[in-house]
């Protein structure tokens, strides 16, 4: 980075992308060091489908919107190298993928909750309470995790059917492999951010930890963008990929709501309240 008040320019400042992946559409912006804008893009999603308390996308639509938007925001500046990109996405959305990270089904969006119209086996019911009591919170029928019930119970996991959050999934695509999760997208997929995976818990719900992502803070580097998804986006072969958070960590990391007892509202297609804390909630 330059020295405090030297003179910086668009060809000289070092670039940073980023991807938000909404509800409604896909979001790119390119930034430099201070949060200047140096370029922007958009692209909808028209392809949901709602049917009572399902609803999926279909997330070949989300790297099709992804390219759009990504080229839209680097139209002025073409080749030039970044910094790295980072993806994020809404909370709990699932999708599976293979070992190339291309999508096996549909998305499985975060609002989808006909999990709630199936009922679980006893046995199942008390992991869950269990693992609550563990992680401190309830576990909603919309979360990553009833998903994956859904998904285990019908025998559609495995080696080349591997669940991601959908910021991971397209992270993925631009790496050209499946990559590590981070906490915050993993939560609701009951992931414990002090412990790590629950394996016993797991193993009790039917679910072999060995199909769920690595996971590493928010910012490890995951990989460089890959030849196809450079040809796809626009972004130069080998710009290093950071691993993402879900959106409304991102927006409350924007608004600087890190220290205890701060709070981020964010209204988008849904309400987002997001605090921090020195110390875990029980609730």
């Amino acid at each position: 980075m330059p020295a405090p008040g030297a003179a910086r320019t668009c060809a000289t400042a070092a670039l940073w992308l980023g991807i938000d992946l909404g509800t409604q559409g896909v979001r790119a912006q390119l930034v430099d060091g201070d949060g200047t804008v140096h370029g922007s893009g958009n692209a909808p999603l028209l392809r949901g489908r709602r049917d009572g308390p399902r609803h999926e996308q279909d997330p070949r639509e989300w790297w099709e919107a992804t390219g759009a938007a990504v080229r839209s925001a680097l139209a002025d500046h073409p080749g030039q190298p970044l910094g790295a990109v980072c993806v994020d996405g809404t909370s709990g959305t699932l999708v599976l993928q293979d070992r190339g990270a291309r999508p096996v089904g549909p998305g499985l969006m975060y609002d989808d909750a006909r999990a709630a119209g199936v009922p679980l086996p006893t046995r199942t019911e008390a992991a869950l309470d269990d693992l609550a009591a563990q992680l401190g919170h309830p576990v909603p029928p919309t979360w990553a995790l009833r998903k994956l019930l859904l998904l285990a119970a019908e025998d559609r996991l495995g080696p080349d059917a591997r669940p991601a959050h959908q910021g991971d999934h397209i992270t993925g695509r631009l790496v050209g492999r499946p990559v590590p999760t981070d906490p915050t997208q993993a939560l609701k997929s009951g992931h414990d951010p002090e412990h790590g995976w629950p394996g016993a818990h797991l193993y009790r719900l039917g679910l072999d930890p060995a199909h769920l992502p690595g996971v590493g803070p928010t910012g490890t580097p995951v990989g460089t963008v890959g030849a196809q998804a450079a040809h796809h986006t626009g972004i130069p072969a080998g710009t290093p990929v950071r691993a993402g958070t879900t959106d409304g960590v991102a927006a409350q990391i924007a608004s600087a709501a890190l220290a205890p007892g701060r709070w981020a509202a964010t209204l988008g297609t849904t309400l987002v309240l997001k605090g921090s804390t020195p110390h875990r909630i029980q609730d």
